[in-house]
Formats: structure tokens, C-alpha cells, sequence
């Protein structure tokens, strides 16, 4: 089993050993690939997506090559593959490249790897996001199923400030705006806009 996903644990630099092992093993897998290229050394899987002018691509490789260079206890039980998951994002003319190392508790298949790791981090990211713009942490609902009631309204709202494209401002911001303006959160809500008070919409009649 792994940690924090089921799919594959981070490999930080708090664990230097592991850290360095994983490290110097896709050096090795890069500076000489046809020498780990057997059914089950190292695969690969490439994946881009494209949104609002930036182009992400990102690159999962595997391979279960340090389990056999090491015991598995060394790296971590129940350890079968090592994982790196690379992502370049290009945003006009600049290009930023990051690394992230894994062990992983499945076979080397970088088509599941990958997507178990992207799962994950699109959870954390949202646990993230729901802190910082709903302070989901300091909510104290504990009564039958207020927490659980709770939970499922923030949801609700966080998707509905994200389709909204009018305001370039972040979503805890969003969340004020839809407090003072009753106009804004019936553009959040789809209510199609009402005349004003007093207008009957009709020529009134001689």
C-alpha cells in the first residue's frame, strides 16, 4: 500500500537515500535507454493537453529496475516499480520543466501510474482549494449530517464560481463579489436577468 495515493508514494528529499537511488536509476535509464528497454525495465507514457493558451505535457515513466538492484525493504514494502513523472508547460515562449519521483506498489504500467497519480493530485488540489477560498479546515459543523451537508454545498458553489468567465479575480474573491451583488450571483446561478422593480415590460395603454 502506498501513500498519500494507493497508486504510488512521493519519493522527497526528506528520504535522500531513496531519493538519490531513484534519481541515479533514471539517469542511467536516459543516458543509456536501449540497456532498460526489456518487457518489464522501463515503458513510458506521454500525454499534452492544452487550455487557455498554455500547453502542458507530461511525460510518466517506469520501471522496476531498483527493485532488482535492491532489496525491497530498502526502498519501501511492498515497492515493484519507480516512477517519474515529468511535466514541461509552455506558456507563450517560456518553457518550465519539473520532476517528481515516485515508488509505487503496482507493476511498471505508466498508463495506470499516471493516471492514478493525476487522480490524486486533482483531489488534493480541490482539498486545497476548498480551504483556501471556503476555510473547509475551520468548519466546525458536527451535528448528524451537517458536516457532511456542508461539504457537498461548497462543491456545489466551487463549481459554480469556476464556470464563471466574466471576473479575473481568484474564487475567494468570487465568493465576496456573489455576497454583495445579487446581479452577480443570479448570473452564478443561470436566473435570467429581471426587469427592474416598478416595469411592467409593457407600453401602458391611452
Amino acid at each position: 500500500m502506498l501513500r498519500p495515493a494507493p497508486a504510488a508514494r512521493p519519493a522527497g528529499e526528506n528520504q535522500p537515500t531513496l531519493h538519490r537511488r531513484i534519481c541515479n536509476a533514471f539517469e542511467s535509464i536516459e543516458r543509456i535507454p536501449k540497456a532498460y528497454q526489456g518487457e518489464n525495465d522501463s515503458a513510458s507514457y506521454c500525454e499534452v493537453e492544452k487550455d487557455h493558451g498554455r500547453i502542458e505535457t507530461r511525460r510518466c515513466v517506469v520501471s522496476d529496475i531498483l527493485t532488482r538492484w535492491y532489496h525491497v525493504k530498502e526502498l519501501w514494502p511492498g515497492a515493484r516499480s519507480i516512477v517519474m513523472i515529468e511535466s514541461a508547460r509552455e506558456i507563450g515562449e517560456t518553457i518550465t520543466t519539473e520532476r517528481r519521483y515516485y515508488v509505487s506498489s503496482l507493476r511498471p504500467d505508466p498508463v495506470r501510474i499516471a493516471h492514478a497519480i493525476r487522480s490524486h493530485w486533482a483531489i488534493e488540489s480541490m482539498h486545497w482549494t476548498l480551504d483556501v477560498a471556503f476555510d473547509e479546515d475551520q468548519c466546525r459543523a458536527r451535528v448528524n449530517n451537517a458536516a457532511q451537508n456542508f461539504a457537498i454545498l461548497r462543491r456545489i458553489t466551487l463549481n459554480l464560481l469556476r464556470q464563471d468567465r466574466t471576473s479575473k479575480v481568484g474564487l475567494k474573491n468570487r465568493r465576496l463579489k456573489a455576497c454583495a451583488s445579487e446581479r452577480y450571483l443570479e448570473q452564478l446561478l443561470g436566473w435570467p436577468e429581471q426587469p427592474p422593480i416598478g416595469s411592467s415590460g409593457s407600453t401602458p395603454s391611452a
